[in-house]
Formats: C-alpha cells, sequence, structure tokens
C-alpha cells in the first residue's frame, strides 16, 4: 500500500473465468490480397486498476463511557466522553438503541479537548447490552458498539411504622423491598443526635436479605431529650455488585418535653391510649359517686 499524506492508494489485480465464450484477437497478418486474423477462446479475464482511499488514524478519536452499569426499567443519562485527537471540528453523534427522545447531537470540540454529551436511555430487560453509535466528523464517519451491564436495583421502603412508649421510645416495622434486585446483609438503626439516644438492645436491627416483593419486621429502641419532630432512620445494604448503600429517612413525629402527642405519623398509638387510660379513669370516679349518692338516698328512707 502506498500513503501520500492523507491519501493512500491500493493497486488491484482481479482474475476470474468467463463462463461464456469469449474470443480474443492473438494474431493479424495482412497481405497485398487478403487480411488474417487469428483469435483465441479466452475464458480466463483478468482486470487491474488501483484504489484510492482517505487514511483514517485509529486514534483520531478516543471513546469512552462515564457509567457502564444502568438500572433496569429505569430513564438513565448515557453519558459519553469523546476526546479529539485530531482537529478543531463538529461532531455529530448517533445512538442506534434504547434512547428516549433525541437520538442525534451535535457538539464542538477542539483538538486535544474531552467533552461529554449524553442521551436518554431506557432498556426493560437484564443483561450485558450493546448500543450502536456512529460519529461523523470532517468527512470522517467511526462506527462502534457501546457495551453497558443493565442491573436490577433494590428499591427500600418503611411500612406500617409505629411508635409507642413512654420514657424509652420503641419503633416497629417492616422493611419492604419493592425493586427488582436483591438487597443484602441489610441493617436499620436510629441514627443518635444531641437529642435523640438509641438504647440497647434494639439500637440497631439486622434484617439480612431483602429479594424483590420481600419484607422483614424491625423493631428499635430509643430515648428523647428535650423536642424533636423527627427520628432519623439509617438503612445500609449491599447491592449484587456488593458495593454498600447507605440511605436516610425520616419518621415524622411530634414531642414535647419527651411526651408523645396524639398527631404522630406512621399509625402511632402513644396518645390515644393515654386518652383511653384518662376515659376510664373518669368513668371510675363517675361510678364510686353514683354509689355514694344510692347509698345515701337508702340511708335517709
Amino acid at each position: 500500500m502506498y500513503a501520500n499524506g492523507d491519501m493512500g492508494e491500493l493497486p488491484y489485480t482481479i482474475t476470474y473465468q468467463n463462463q461464456y465464450n469469449l474470443l480474443e484477437l492473438t494474431d493479424k497478418t495482412e497481405t497485398d490480397t487478403s487480411t488474417t486474423s487469428t483469435y483465441k477462446n479466452q475464458k480466463t479475464v483478468k482486470e487491474e486498476g488501483t484504489l484510492t482511499f482517505k487514511i483514517v488514524p485509529n486514534d483520531l478519536i478516543s471513546i469512552n463511557l462515564k457509567n457502564i452499569t444502568y438500572p433496569v426499567g429505569k430513564i438513565n443519562n448515557l453519558t459519553i466522553l469523546i476526546k479529539n485527537n485530531y482537529k478543531d471540528a463538529n461532531f455529530i453523534i448517533t445512538i442506534g438503541k434504547y434512547y428516549l427522545g433525541n437520538n442525534q447531537k451535535t457538539i464542538f470540540i477542539k483538538k486535544g479537548e474531552t467533552k461529554e454529551i449524553s442521551f436518554k436511555i431506557k432498556i426493560n430487560e437484564m443483561g450485558i447490552k450493546e448500543i450502536p453509535i456512529k460519529i461523523y466528523f470532517d468527512g470522517n464517519e467511526i462506527n462502534k458498539n457501546l457495551t453497558i451491564n443493565v442491573i436490577g436495583k433494590a428499591e427500600l421502603v418503611l411500612t406500617g411504622v409505629n411508635v409507642e412508649g413512654f420514657g424509652e421510645k420503641i419503633i416497629t416495622g417492616d422493611l419492604s423491598n419493592i425493586g427488582t434486585a436483591p438487597a443484602k446483609s441489610v441493617l436499620i438503626s436510629i441514627k443518635k443526635t444531641k437529642n435523640i439516644i438509641p438504647k440497647r438492645p434494639y439500637e440497631n436491627y439486622f434484617i439480612g436479605t431483602l429479594n424483590p416483593d420481600d419484607y422483614g419486621s424491625f423493631e428499635l429502641h430509643y430515648q428523647i431529650n428535650g423536642t424533636v419532630n423527627e427520628i432519623p432512620i439509617l438503612i445500609t445494604y449491599r447491592d449484587e455488585d456488593n458495593n454498600l448503600i447507605k440511605m436516610e429517612k425520616n419518621i415524622s413525629i411530634s414531642v414535647e418535653n419527651g411526651q408523645m402527642s396524639n398527631n404522630e405519623n406512621y399509625g402511632s398509638t402513644g396518645g390515644f391510649i393515654n386518652y383511653i387510660i384518662i376515659g376510664i379513669g373518669i368513668l371510675f370516679c363517675i361510678g364510686v359517686i353514683y354509689l355514694m349518692y344510692r347509698g345515701f338516698i337508702k340511708k335517709n328512707e
């Protein structure tokens, strides 16, 4: 192959058999009175020429992904990193699968610069997936497949939460996995603050593995000093790639001087129980007064 600057030349020879009779003139003799021509039946045909093409270096641009792991069934940003090793140019980038909305974007990149360009994608099945990509710039075209890993994702929510107790309080409830992947080594605990003190033996509670559509019950003990409106709950677990995931949720309450009021969220019954006790006491007093009154009436009779 011969190259001259950005252009290349490739000489070629093609030889093939012709299925038809092809007479080729091989000899010709002429005299004053006659002309003699000799033909040969030629079945082998040979063609020669030169291919001319533009040379594109392998490292003209560098293409990478900012993230190769994406959750299944979610709308995600596929962010592509493009480094321009060529020269200042406009780049037209097109992706061929899994896109939502526009699948083609244009960006100007100077030589030596790296820029990001993002597309919205959604993939509804797990596994290794390939996304075809085309990049046009300065008359050049590069085709490549981007490989990503689509995985399930755990999604943990608190359900059936109940807060009760005097002095030392107790939170009970369930932690449910409404996601598409298991959550391993699930641990739930109360976050210690100035006014919230977790109490043993249940300052934290180990649930274990929660598969999709599974739940686990928990019980947490704590003590309140002063006024508190929310109880911070910490949840930690490991995903399918063994990454440690941490999340924080708040349980809303209303507390004054350490006493639980009757307007708590999550189905708390502490205030309601107080009212029942007061009501029973009132009924008891009324009964005693009534019996004393009946005794006084009978005595006077």
